[in-house]
């Protein structure tokens, strides 16, 4: 079951990829560059190091390397930079420790999740280890799964028994209900991996520019930002689902309206709104509806 569910995720990120081909690599990017520090994952080093000992991390660091090699290493092994994707795979390792499961069930699961879904090619031994690094994730089962959730707001959770069985959970689906049911007997716990990442890239202690945060949106809602930064618009609107109503005004300012797009970027990311109302310079309006915009079709 699991196999199927991850061979047809890679097949519609396939059709993805060449649906959007401009847009693909710079999506990708967005979630496998190496780009957040030690304290931005939320965790000590002291902390990340035993993770990584107790080989919890998608790709732990090897201390069996050449001379030179481990000198770089000791350095980066400190102060190395992780992955989106990795990220949040960390908060999922620490929900699934405060939960009480083993820690070698959770390698387990780990390397399932991150067994690669196509080959690195077989000069991959001419990448440096962060290269290297970076094309396992982007190849990776957790990787291709995180991408397409959240280019589609698509919520999605991982169960865990204490046994060690598990299962993805696509909540769009129509298993989702037969999934739940087949845990009905066992001590499991439910990771809403989504929510994980929408809290992460959401947090006010990332210093992300408007670039990253319109990189990892859905195109139709790139194209919404993209008209904003052309100055189609004067004044834009978010309904938010809590009910509040956030007003952005766009004028000649750059440098206010780069926070302004920022800040709307980074909200259609947390996936906070309903709809998005933009008035434009001949003070006529236009309404895009959250549903809309991230839809599958």
């Amino acid at each position: 079951m699991i196999n199927q569910l991850l061979n047809q995720i890679s097949k519609d990120l396939k059709e993805l990829k060449d649906a959007i081909t401009e847009h693909y690599e710079l999506y990708i990017s967005a979630f496998t560059a190496l780009l957040f520090t030690s304290r931005q994952t939320g965790y000590t080093r002291k902390e990340l190091s035993t993770w990584n000992k107790a080989d919890l991390l998608p790709y732990k660091i090897s201390k069996s390397e050449t001379k030179e090699e481990s000198k770089a290493r000791i350095i980066s092994s400190f102060w190395r930079r992780y992955s989106l994707i990795e990220c949040v795979w960390i908060k999922v390792v620490v929900k699934l420790l405060r939960f009480g499961i083993n820690e070698a069930l959770i390698v387990d699961l780990k390397n399932q999740l991150f067994q690669q879904v196509d080959s690195i090619e077989k000069n991959d031994t001419e990448l440096t280890p962060d290269e290297k690094k970076v094309k396992q994730l982007r190849e990776s089962h957790f990787g291709k799964f995180l991408m397409y959730t959240t280019k589609y707001h698509i919520e999605f959770s991982i169960l865990v028994s204490e046994s060690g069985e598990f299962a993805i959970v696509n909540h769009a689906s129509s298993s989702v209900v037969d999934i739940y049911k087949s845990f009905s007997d066992k001590t499991y716990v439910a990771i809403n991996v989504t929510s994980l990442m929408k809290s992460f890239i959401g947090s006010d202690e990332l210093s992300l520019d408007a670039d990253y945060y319109v990189s990892i949106l859905h195109p139709k809602e790139r194209e919404v930002i993209q008209k904003i930064k052309q100055n189609a618009f004067k004044q834009v609107t978010l309904s938010l689902k809590d009910g509040s109503i956030t007003h952005y005004y766009i004028n000649k300012d750059r440098e206010a309206n780069e926070l302004a797009i920022k800040n709307i970027a980074r909200m259609l990311k947390k996936e906070d709104y309903q709809s998005i109302q933009c008035v434009g310079i001949d003070d006529s309006v236009v309404s895009y509806e959250e549903e809309a915009l991230t839809s599958l079709v």
